[in-house]
């Protein structure tokens, strides 16, 4: 008799494990499928600028991003020129390429590889999805201490 109770027992918890696994996963699908944003709403040149006093001279950093994509992957390219007044304002500019994911991930478009994707980079995604709409502003932000959030502007007539 303790056998059977004990093997029902068992049994009972085994069904309730794979059910609850089972339910979880649908619904981790589901949601996964609602939050589906296709890249056209963000593919274009966006534009940032950030200018700071430091040790008593302006310095500007102004960004550049790119994103396209091709059949196989989601790319971006980056191109930041920085103006340092300290050291005679002569512009120096930086070219960085990378990878986005193919389909957002916990509401975020995250960036693979590359410099933003070495700093664990991801662009937010509101709630709204940019349903009605295509942004003509975005923002990115990175794992902590890794960078600070950046908002992009459209950049439109090019």
């Amino acid at each position: 008799m303790y056998k059977l109770l004990k093997r029902t027992f068992q049994t009972i918890i085994l069904v309730w494990f794979v059910f609850t696994n089972t339910n979880c996963s649908h619904s981790n699908n589901k949601n996964k499928l609602k939050s589906t944003v296709p890249i056209t709403k963000i593919e274009g040149d966006w534009y940032n600028e950030v200018s700071r006093n430091m040790g008593g001279f302006p310095i500007t950093a102004s960004t550049r991003l790119s994103i396209w994509s091709t059949d196989s992957s989601n790319l971006y390219s980056v191109s930041t020129t920085v103006v340092d007044q300290m050291y005679g304002g002569q512009p120096k500019t930086e070219y960085l390429t990378g990878r986005l994911d193919l389909v957002p991930e916990d509401g975020n478009w995250k960036f693979r590889t590359g410099d933003y994707g070495n700093r664990d980079g991801y662009i937010i995604i509101p709630s709204d999805k940019w349903e009605n709409n295509r942004p003509n502003e975005i923002t990115i932000e990175f794992t902590s201490g890794r960078g600070n959030p950046m908002t992009f502007k459209k950049i439109t007539n090019l």
